[in-house]
């Protein structure tokens, strides 16, 4: 602790001598000073890039819906298509309900009933992405969870599982599966059960906040939005975040540093006390950090697959966690989540270009126990509009038919634009790039997910 208030005084002082006359001349630092200067809000962009997107996100899914208030379960009863814009990435198959929590006055109850016969996806995670709770099972007992924010240091009532966040932001999502569109009415029904109140009306009648819409502004892509912020507006929108959502215990070596160019929560972060080139600089790291997280998604495929061992985990692992962040990814909940954007030969997935065919051999080919999906997102990120409605194949049907398989057991599932013929089982995808995502829970054989995952190969024409 002293040797972050040394640094944050060394810092002010510093910056007190720029303040004058410092944007008509070079640095008042050495040129390689104004390099680690460089690097280290670069480093900071990187660190503070999950919980601007969480932030954001979070306005873009109330601009966008007009179904959205904090503290207040939203029900998607519906199987996700191409109309579907509230985040990206939507799992088929599923009807989800989601929650963002606000801890800052108390802790919140969430309460779920028994759930039979079919998977369930439950998940806590706070607002730098980091895993608070997740679990997936095959049926689920009823539950009380009370998730309570950094400032409250109370014990849970009777009856109720209590876990802590390190955010007062905190997003809570359960996914249960959806056999078909008959399955409907009793997911339905699961859903209605689900209630979530403040702590203090345990045991009592609540009545939720009133839906409201974000301002219009918002509306665009959440990345549009956090890329276009300059360099003054991000970094203080992380020193005011980081005031309710506190870093980690892993973080404290990277905070040391970042208090050099004005990075801490409740600090402010002044542009005007850096010379021109620095400034100059500073306001290219959006556009930098871009390419640098486009870079290291591509040079992270696996067979063209991008996957995380430690997604929910990252500790000190910025860069995964950033990536993740970017690439849409959400921990599914416990289940094994890959996402192909290369073909096997290590070319971006363009359906203007070319048709892909997913192989499974037959003793890969998921088991009747398991729930799994392989699904197509365009770039954005979202589902696309196409001509026969489908959008993924799974083990749930739902909308679309059970997939095929060969005569030799073995299963092909076709990825491109135009029909493959009778009898295939076709995936459509845009005339354009996209990827395709790999779901797979199997909650005896955890795990499990990986060995299955097919290359991506081109058609043989």
């Amino acid at each position: 602790m002293k040797k972050v208030i040394y640094m944050f005084l060394a810092a002010a002082t510093v910056f007190a001598g720029c303040e004058n006359g410092a944007s008509n001349k070079k640095s008042e630092y050495a040129p390689e000073t104004d390099a680690q200067l460089v690097s280290t809000a670069k480093d900071a962009y990187i660190y503070g890039f999950p919980l601007i997107l969480s932030e954001i996100s979070q306005k873009y899914a109330g601009a966008v819906s007009g179904e959205y208030a904090a503290n207040r379960i939203i029900n998607m009863p519906a199987f996700a298509d191409d109309s579907f814009k509230m985040s990206v990435k939507p799992a088929p198959f599923v009807f989800t309900s989601f929650a963002w929590l606000d801890l800052s006055s108390e802790p919140f109850v969430f309460e779920m009933p028994e759930i039979k016969g079919r998977y369930a996806f439950l998940s806590v995670s706070d607002a730098w992405r980091n895993d608070i709770f997740s679990t997936a099972a095959f049926g689920a007992p009823a539950r009380k969870i009370a998730v309570a924010g950094p400032a409250w240091s109370g014990i849970a009532p009777d009856g109720a599982e209590l876990y802590r966040s390190r955010t007062n932001t905190v997003f809570l999502s359960l996914q249960i599966e959806v056999k078909n569109t008959q399955d409907a009415a009793a997911a339905k029904k699961i859903q209605s059960l689900l209630k979530l109140y403040p702590l203090s009306f345990y045991g009592r009648q609540y009545k939720a906040q009133a839906l409201k819409r974000e301002d219009s502004s918002y509306q665009k892509h959440p990345l549009e939005q956090v890329f276009a912020m300059g360099a003054d507006e991000y970094f203080n929108l992380l020193n005011k975040l980081t005031v309710s959502n506190l870093p980690s215990e892993f973080d404290s070596a990277a905070l040391d540093g970042f208090l050099d160019i004005g990075l801490a929560p409740g600090m402010r972060f002044d542009m005007s006390l850096f010379s021109e080139d620095l400034k100059a600089a500073f306001d290219k790291i959006a556009s930098q950090a871009k390419e640098r997280l486009q870079n290291d998604v591509f040079a992270s495929l696996k067979e063209g697959w991008l996957f995380f061992e430690n997604l929910g985990n990252f500790k000190s692992d910025y860069s995964s966690r950033a990536k993740a962040a970017f690439s849409g990814f959400s921990r599914f909940n416990g289940a094994f989540c890959a996402e192909a954007y290369a073909d096997a030969e290590g070319e971006k997935l363009d359906g203007s270009k070319n048709g892909y065919v997913l192989h499974f051999d037959k003793d890969a080919v998921p088991s009747e126990e398991s729930f799994w999906s392989v699904a197509v997102y365009g770039a954005d990120g979202f589902f696309v509009k196409n001509k026969i409605n489908r959008f993924a194949f799974g083990s749930a049907s739902g909308s679309a038919p059970a997939p095929k398989l060969n005569k030799d057991g073995s299963m092909d599932i076709y990825v491109r634009f135009s029909d493959p013929g009778k009898d295939k089982n076709w995936l459509p995808c845009p005339r354009g790039v996209f990827t395709v995502v790999f779901r797979y829970a199997l909650i005896f054989d955890s795990g499990a997910g990986r060995m299955l995952l097919p290359a991506v190969n081109k058609e043989v024409k």
